[in-house]
């Protein structure tokens, strides 16, 4: 067991529930690798283009508040930020494309509520769609209003290759109808894309080297310590053309100041020297830091009087 195991072995709390409950402090040390999602969101937008973004790094070092943060700006400029979710025990018992498909509902509903929106976008995005929409209303909540005549059957799975390829034809054909309108960039966000189940990799693979899409920002998030479920299309950053943004653990500054902050004191002699002891025991992952600090003070080994902080180093060390 790692250091930074060891330090928080008695905590069972869901990573992305505690960073998202800490969002204000959870992205120090990230200020370029922000820089760089906005900035690639920006080029999309401007040039109306497609690109896809890979985030990826330890358990606990961000990446979902990362994103978070990405859709506050996305949507401060008026874009469509959709996302979906992966989860471990994907096509066991759960429904293949969840994720996907729960962000292609998120955008059917932001279109739909959307100040712009009109019977005129209404009919041209049942137009773009034609048929293919057809194999997706089952799948894809909300997608009615864009549909014309009658439904086909739930895309449970691929049972055959035919089958499947025009699956992923009607899914490229629905982005491609509902990113024409320039006033709104769409950008998905696919979360543990580890545990996505085979056709909803497949499909991925294909989305992120398909360049004819336009006003679109496809961003996935994977763990590195279980990169072998990836597969080598998502990995391949430079050959398919993946803006790379790796999350590394905290640096002993960026450490500090997130410290200064969750205690809500000045930094100083006693805070940097706290800091150094919480790097040594959670070598900087930002979930582990913030459990680590939770856990000295519930238990008794960090305490405040009226003018600082008081830590036994003893004990935590």
């Amino acid at each position: 067991m790692s250091v930074a195991a060891s330090a928080v072995s008695d905590f069972t709390f869901d990573q992305d529930d505690v960073l998202g409950q800490h969002s204000k402090i959870s992205l120090f040390g990230r200020e370029q690798e922000l820089t760089k999602l906005t900035d690639e969101f920006k080029k999309v937008k401007n040039t109306n283009s497609f690109a896809s973004i890979a985030i990826h790094g330890l358990s606990g070092t961000g990446k979902t508040s990362l994103a978070r943060k990405l859709q506050e700006f996305v949507c401060e400029k008026e874009g469509f930020f959709c996302t979906g979710k992966c989860f471990q025990n994907s096509g066991l018992g759960q429904d293949p494309f969840s994720a996907l498909m729960a962000a292609f509902s998120d955008l059917c509903d932001l279109t739909i509520q959307s100040t712009d929106f009109s019977e005129e976008r209404r009919s041209e995005i049942q137009k773009a769609l034609g048929s293919h929409g057809k194999l997706l209303e089952n799948n894809i909540t909300n997608i009615s209003p864009f549909l014309e005549g009658q439904s086909m059957h739930r895309m449970h799975e691929a049972k055959n290759e035919t089958a499947f390829a025009a699956f992923k034809v009607s899914c490229k054909a629905f982005l491609r109808a509902m990113t024409a309108n320039k006033g709104h960039t769409v950008v998905i966000f696919l979360d543990d894309v580890q545990w996505m189940d085979k056709g909803s990799k497949d499909l991925l693979e294909d989305l992120v080297q398909d360049t004819d899409f336009k006003n679109f920002l496809l961003i996935f998030a994977y763990r590195d310590e279980q990169v072998n479920m990836i597969g080598e299309v998502l990995l391949n950053s430079k050959k398919y053309n993946i803006v790379d943004v790796p999350l590394e653990n905290l640096s002993l500054e960026a450490l500090t100041e997130m410290v200064s902050v969750k205690l809500e004191s000045p930094q100083g002699d006693k805070i940097y020297d706290l800091s150094k002891l919480i790097l040594h025991k959670t070598q900087g992952n930002p979930f582990y830091i913030l459990q680590f600090i939770d856990s000295v003070k519930k238990n008794g080994m960090l305490t405040k009087d009226i003018n600082s902080w008081i830590y036994d180093v003893q004990r935590i060390s």
